[in-house]
């Protein structure tokens, strides 16, 4: 009989991920760095990913649009072959002519229409993102 093996412990990683909504439906994505996880895919704007959670503040520096943010209740968790990662969603409604901050990469980053979000290059954790940030609570 096959000895079934402990799983591989998988350090934790936490982040902050920023759905932002325009007010004409647009969802904001950035193209990923080429290299590295999930290189060249879309992503919803993310802070870096790291060892603890940042406190609220701190994690506001990675905002892409400086507005309200409201905190999505829940966390969105992803486990990767070496890591398991925890989001923290936070959701905001910006206006059409929204400024992106310097750390948005604003030249790698595009509004997409909700409905065409399907058929976007976005890798499974960034699909988990957007339907827990825009489901309702």
């Amino acid at each position: 009989m096959p000895v079934k093996l402990a799983k591989a412990h998988r350090p934790v990683r936490y982040g902050t991920a920023f759905l932002t909504l325009r007010e004409d439906g647009h969802v904001l994505l950035r193209k990923r760095p080429e290299a590295g996880l999930l290189g060249g895919m879309l992503e919803v704007p993310s802070g870096e990913w790291g060892d603890d959670w940042l406190p609220l503040d701190q994690a506001l520096a990675a905002q892409p649009v400086k507005t309200e943010w409201w905190s999505v209740p829940g966390v969105v968790s992803h486990t990767f072959t070496h890591f398991k990662l925890e989001l923290m969603v936070l959701r905001a409604i910006v206006p059409v002519n929204a400024s992106l901050t310097f750390w948005a990469t604003p030249d790698q980053c595009r509004w997409v229409a909700r409905r065409d979000l399907g058929g976007a290059a976005l890798p499974s954790v960034m699909r988990k993102v957007i339907a827990h940030a825009l489901k309702e609570h």
